[in-house]
């Protein structure tokens, strides 16, 4: 019955996406869904993220605290964004979580070793496809918790660059 959750390591937030996280095993409990995942609430229509796009349901039965997800959005062209945030759709910034024992049972459906020793023996058995597309996707019951602050990708040396105070960090030269 441990909650685990899995997170990116490279997002630049506030404080306020860690009290988010934090409810995402009660989140779990109170929905019973297979996984809760976080989502971003969008400040524009990007085509770098994916989308998680919720079902078309008033959301004052959970009071508001999270959304039932009815599909995902790889990294849609600017107008199909704008559509999606007119639907109140949430940036997929990759964080989710789920109770151990949904993942040991998947493991299990999917003939596959739970004990750690064994898993690395077999690794190679495994189907080379992201936990997303193999587990996150195929759920039955998916919500999604909406973090409404800031929050960035720095997944990439542009993104990084952007938030540093400055281009040389320790002894270094600039030539240009």
């Amino acid at each position: 019955n441990e909650t685990i959750a899995v997170l990116p390591v490279d997002p630049f937030v506030e404080k306020e996406f860690f009290e988010v996280l934090a409810t995402l095993p009660e989140m779990l409990d109170k929905s019973g869904a297979d996984l809760a995942l976080m989502g971003v609430v969008p400040t524009y229509p990007s085509e770098k993220y994916g989308y998680i796009i919720p079902q078309s349901q008033s959301s004052s039965e959970n009071n508001n605290e999270y959304v039932n997800v009815a599909k995902f959005q790889e990294k849609p062209c600017e107008s199909d964004a704008v559509l999606m945030i007119e639907q109140a759709a949430l940036w997929n910034c990759g964080v989710f979580a789920f109770k151990l024992g949904y993942l040991i049972n998947l493991l299990i459906e999917m003939e596959l070793p739970i004990q750690y020793d064994e898993m690395l023996k077999q690794y190679g058995r495994l189907n080379k496809i992201s936990f997303d597309y193999q587990v996150v996707e195929r759920a039955n019951q998916i919500i999604a918790i909406p973090y409404n602050g800031f929050w960035k990708d720095l997944g990439t040396w542009n993104t990084l660059t952007e938030e540093m105070g400055s281009s040389v960090v320790g002894k270094g030269w600039i030539t240009g």
